[in-house]
């Protein structure tokens, strides 16, 4: 919609106002409709909106780290979890950092839901409303009843 890329190409302009660097995008497509082009922005710290924000529009940030504890503490949120995504060729620190990962789902080496449709999808914290599909699912919308009769 027209409001939401205002409030995207909005938290863009905010980032690169605090000294961000534009890697690629941060305009909208010369065409009808609210289509807003793949951004990258880097130079950016956990203060800022454009990392703070759950953007839901094609917007990255991009922040370099040294060690585990830097990376978790930059993907670490106050409020959101909706997912993460790490790259790596080591299944010990995969594994290590997905326990510690505060999000509804963790993709290791790879970015996208899954086609397997048992799988629970859904945030932690104030990401998202609840869980979709899966067994998770079907019993956050299940109704139950007990019923007693003593006859």
């Amino acid at each position: 919609s027209e409001n939401q890329l205002n409030r995207m190409d909005g938290i863009v302009r905010a980032a690169l106002a605090e000294g961000a660097e534009l890697i690629c995008g941060g305009e909208r497509f010369d065409r009808p409709g609210s289509f807003y082009r793949p951004t990258l922005i880097a130079g950016v710290d956990n203060a800022s909106p454009s990392v703070r924000e759950e953007i839901f529009g094609p917007v990255a940030t991009f922040q370099t780290f040294e060690t585990e504890e830097e990376a978790v503490a930059l993907a670490s949120h106050e409020t959101y979890g909706l997912c993460a995504g790490l790259h790596t060729k080591d299944l010990s620190r995969a594994m290590r950092m997905t326990g510690r990962l505060q999000a509804g789902t963790v993709w290791v080496n790879r970015y996208g839901r899954s086609s397997d449709h048992i799988l629970p999808t859904g945030g932690w914290k104030s990401s998202g409303l609840g869980k979709d599909l899966g067994r998770e699912a079907y019993l956050a919308n299940r109704r139950t009843k007990s019923v007693l009769i003593d006859l």
